[in-house]
């Protein structure tokens, strides 16, 4: 029990960073809307078991392909947005900083 609960404790330290980044990357006057952003997102993330539960009850898909299928594209959707956002905000980030 002590093992799992110092991978929790590891595998969670990631939550302060992120939003001490996305706060001072957004600025004063929108950090309110990326927070309140960030948890809705955080909140749908949690459905993603269920989904899974779902996927593998309904389709005749088993668990394993699911799983490769689903992180694998939501991975890739992921650093998507990530270029998108890095290629077309730079220069506003780089505004907000001078």
């Amino acid at each position: 029990m002590a093992m799992l609960a110092a991978s929790y404790f590891l595998c969670e330290n990631w939550f302060a960073p992120t939003i001490a980044v996305l706060c001072s990357r957004v600025g004063k006057d929108r950090q309110g809307t990326a927070l309140g952003l960030f948890t809705v997102l955080g909140g749908l993330a949690n459905a993603a078991p269920a989904a899974v539960g779902w996927a593998v009850e309904s389709t005749q898909y088993e668990l394993r392909d699911v799983l490769s299928v689903g992180v694998t594209s939501l991975y890739l959707i992921s650093s998507l947005l990530f270029f998108f956002d890095l290629r077309f905000n730079n220069n506003k980030l780089k505004d907000l900083n001078e």
